[in-house]
């Protein structure tokens, strides 16, 4: 009898998980019924009432006086989404965001930027977007934003930016893709952005950059291209970049610097170029270096300094020539900027040590 009874509650208990496991996949599939019928017909669904990772994407939205003018919004993409999916005009339901970020999960291999974001977005001023997998960017990839100020596109396995990928976005100040697997910049990349002031693309796997790549970038003043593979640099390669301020060049593999490869950047305060495979510099290597104040030449293999390396750079107060290959420093080299360095309290001229 007891034997009897703990079976049939066993059977009803396995019998009530089945349902109520088939009821949640019926909720699940009605869900996403009505879902799709709403986009399809276009009624009153609205970007941020779309919950749960088990609907395509996710959107928190916050900031704003109702449901219908939120100013920001943070999304999660679960599955792959084609560009041409109806999905994607939901944002038009959110006309006032001013902030967006789209996070990609890790399940999603492949992410296509899609572009129709940005026709309904008239007042975004910033966008991000993490762990894509987007592997190129195409060509007007923002639809020519005359509101995005700051587009932070790292870690999105970037291999390809397509030609005139940010053309035109007038009010666009950063413009962030480190981290990517981007290998080449062209001319073609970085054209009518007026205002553009910091350029980030460290930490890529660039080896070439043709002449002119920033010839537009007039109002640039900050420029990282670290932790890339970087081996030659040429006169033509900071071409038209008179505003430049800071230029990162450190962890790459620059192994010599010829005459007036920065003759352009009379502007630049800091130059980076610590852990390259520097052996050789010209004597006018830093020519037209005019407003230089820091230079970093730490961790290379420099032999020998040329006299009059450093004529053009007398506003020079802090030197780091640290864990280089020098057998000896003349004065007549150090000289132009040993008397800069000393007159300043926080001068420092590093030429050895740890």
């Amino acid at each position: 009898m007891k034997l009897a009874l703990f079976l049939l509650l066993v059977t009803a208990q396995l019998w009530t998980q089945a349902f109520a496991k088939q009821r949640n996949k019926s909720v699940k599939s009605n869900h996403q019924r009505i879902l799709s019928e709403r986009l399809m017909n276009k009624t009153d669904i609205n970007l941020c009432e779309i919950k749960g990772n088990s609907e395509h994407m996710h959107c928190v939205c916050s900031d704003g006086t109702s449901v219908f003018n939120k100013t920001r919004a943070e999304c999660w993409i679960f599955s792959e989404i084609s560009t041409d999916n109806s999905i994607w005009n939901l944002f038009s339901t959110q006309p006032w965001l001013r902030w967006l970020k789209l996070m990609v999960r890790p399940e999603v291999k492949i992410f296509r930027l899609p572009k129709v974001i940005f026709t309904h977005l008239h007042r975004l001023e910033y966008v991000s977007i993490l762990y894509g997998n987007i592997e190129e960017l195409p060509s007007y990839a923002f639809h020519e934003s005359k509101t995005l100020k700051e587009a932070k596109l790292s870690s999105n396995g970037i291999t390809k930016i397509a030609t005139h990928c940010f053309y035109n976005m007038s009010e666009l100040t950063l413009l962030q893709l480190d981290e990517n697997n981007i290998e080449e910049l062209r001319e073609d990349m970085f054209v009518k952005l007026p205002k553009l002031s910091k350029l980030v693309l460290s930490r890529n796997n660039i080896s070439q950059i043709q002449d002119g790549t920033f010839s537009h970038l007039s109002q640039l003043e900050e420029l990282f291209l670290d932790g890339n593979n970087l081996r030659s640099l040429n006169r033509m390669t900071f071409m038209e970049l008179g505003h430049l301020k800071m230029l990162i060049l450190s962890m790459n593999k620059i192994g010599s610097i010829d005459d007036f490869t920065f003759e352009q950047l009379w502007d630049v305060v800091i130059l980076d170029i610590d852990q390259n495979e520097l052996r050789f510099l010209s004597d006018r290597a830093f020519s037209g270096l005019n407003s230089l104040e820091e230079l970093i030449l730490s961790n290379n293999y420099l032999t020998v300094l040329p006299h009059g390396l450093f004529a053009d750079n007398t506003r020079i107060k802090y030197l780091n020539l640290r864990n280089n290959e020098l057998k000896s420093l003349a004065y007549e080299t150090i000289g132009p900027v040993l008397t800069n360095i000393v007159k300043h309290s926080n001068g420092d001229l590093i030429i050895s040590g740890e």
